[in-house]
């Protein structure tokens, strides 16, 4: 929704560091599908453990955040990154190579492999060994 702002304020609200553990009383070291708006227990985390609010938060972080998608084999990277963000660095490992990822801010918009211009995404089965992706955003 062109809401990365937004976005990341949820984000950063469903993490357990970010609620006092006196109140929220759940591991902090997990995410809870629910976090109580009952006044006798507000704010406390419930449902820890359960592992569907752990995966869309990481399906969410690295797709909509971070903007990994997969399609047809190729990896694309589109981030929707907060504006105090001036990117982020990453390692994607597969098989037969691992592929170190760095996504910046410098106002030109291209992707780059090996210092090459990548129009169509990154077609992963055809690396091996150590690639280098740089995005400009």
């Amino acid at each position: 929704l062109n809401m990365a702002e937004e976005g990341w304020q949820v984000l950063r609200a469903l993490l357990p560091a970010g609620h006092d553990p006196e109140i929220y009383r759940a591991e902090p070291y997990v995410l809870s599908a629910d976090v109580y708006s009952n006044p006798a227990h507000l704010g406390r985390g419930g449902w820890s453990w359960y592992t569907g609010a752990a995966g869309w938060y990481y399906r969410t972080a690295m797709e909509d955040l971070l903007g990994f998608r997969l399609r047809e084999g190729r990896l694309f990277l589109e981030p929707r990154l907060p504006a105090e963000w001036s990117g982020f660095t990453a390692l994607w490992r597969m098989e037969r190579a691992v592929l170190r990822i760095s996504v910046r801010r410098t106002g030109t918009g291209e992707t780059r492999l090996y210092g090459r211009r990548v129009e169509n995404g990154v077609e992963l089965t055809a690396l091996e060994g150590e690639a280098t992706l740089e995005v400009s955003l």
